[in-house]
């Protein structure tokens, strides 16, 4: 299956700490990167979407278990807490999205990619 998760720019180190204990090493701690996307409202994002075993929902609404590399457990526990699925993105939660193509995730959050000028 394949989650897509809106993340708003003040969310993203706490929801990349949550990455990370769910994850499967260090590296997931780097899977949001920029705020590339945006909304109707011109607030940002950062999308990332990936294919999952299906059990994501379940394991991020689980209490959370330290991995055995460094990680904020605090930020990882602020995002649990703003996790939530279904619904457009907004800006005080990281909004999941299961089972849809990319492209059809990004189209339900209902963000766009942010145009950047070229000089």
């Amino acid at each position: 299956m394949r989650i897509t998760l809106a993340c708003p720019e003040g969310l993203i180190e706490d929801a990349n700490a949550l990455l990370s204990v769910l994850g499967d090493g260090p590296a997931d701690a780097s899977t949001f990167g920029a705020a590339a996307w945006q909304d109707a409202r011109g607030l940002s994002y950062a999308l990332a979407s990936w294919r999952d075993a299906g059990d994501f929902a379940a394991r991020a609404g689980a209490a959370l278990t330290a991995p055995a590399w460094p990680c904020d457990m605090a930020a990882a526990l602020r995002a649990q807490e703003a996790l939530t699925f279904g619904g457009a993105a907004r800006a005080q939660a990281i909004v999941g999205v299961e089972g849809l193509a990319p492209q059809a995730a990004i189209q339900h959050l209902g963000v766009t990619l942010i145009e950047t000028s070229q000089d």
